[in-house]
């Protein structure tokens, strides 16, 4: 099947509706020569199922550090701002 896809700004892709097998974040590999381009989805990664309580718990260990100057969370929160 060929259709028509859109390279938008930054070089995304927008693909038509119908790709039922590509979800939004999903892997896929690209091939590219001889002036085209071949989108697979990626079959080699299973996705796996997020763990909130542990990222909760370490987001909580790293907060608890306190240094001579400060705190870590403050450091790095100051840090993401200043970019």
């Amino acid at each position: 099947m060929t259709d028509v896809a859109v390279i938008r700004q930054r070089r995304q892709i927008t693909l038509p509706p119908f790709f039922d097998w590509v979800e939004a974040g999903s892997a896929v590999d690209i091939e590219s020569g001889d002036g085209s381009i071949v989108i697979r989805p990626k079959t080699t990664t299973k996705k796996k199922d997020f763990d909130w309580d542990k990222f909760e718990r370490k987001i909580a260990i790293a907060r608890s550090f306190r240094g001579e100057r400060g705190n870590l969370s403050a450091m790095i929160a100051e840090d993401r701002r200043s970019h």
